[in-house]
């Protein structure tokens, strides 16, 4: 992502405002009636490759500071790029998450019908609809 950035001149820092969502527009996606969950705090694209005590780190600062903002707990992920593995199953037990979704259709990793919930990323349905256009 940082090489896509740098080779388009993209500034980040420029641009931060309109990029991510303020703790203003989570309350009020929540308070519109929609489920707020996990994603992690800096997304990383591969967690899978992350250690156990990376991972909490992230999944725990993210859902702290989701809680902070909504006044209720978190008990749902989605996980980013699709990209888990056992210890993030684990961690999401530790931290009290009863859903989680997967960025694709494929079979379970683990065998967790709770935690692997499937689901078509939107830029696979993106993909999908061009193919359909030719």
């Amino acid at each position: 992502m940082e090489m896509m950035l740098k080779e388009n001149n993209y500034n980040v820092e420029e641009n931060s405002k309109v990029l991510w969502m303020g703790e203003r527009e989570v309350k009020n996606l929540y308070e519109s009636g929609n489920i707020i969950g996990l994603h992690s705090y800096s997304h990383p694209t591969v967690m899978k490759n992350k250690s156990f005590a990376e991972q909490k780190g992230e999944y725990g600062r993210n859902k702290e500071q989701l809680e902070k903002i909504i006044g209720k707990n978190i008990t749902t992920v989605s996980y980013p790029r699709n990209s888990y593995n056992k210890d993030t199953m684990e961690l999401m037990n530790e931290l009290g998450i009863s859903v989680g979704f997967r960025a694709n259709m494929s079979e379970l990793v683990y065998m967790n019908e709770k935690l692997e919930i499937p689901r078509e990323d939107h830029a696979n349905i993106l993909k999908k609809m061009e193919e359909t256009r030719k």
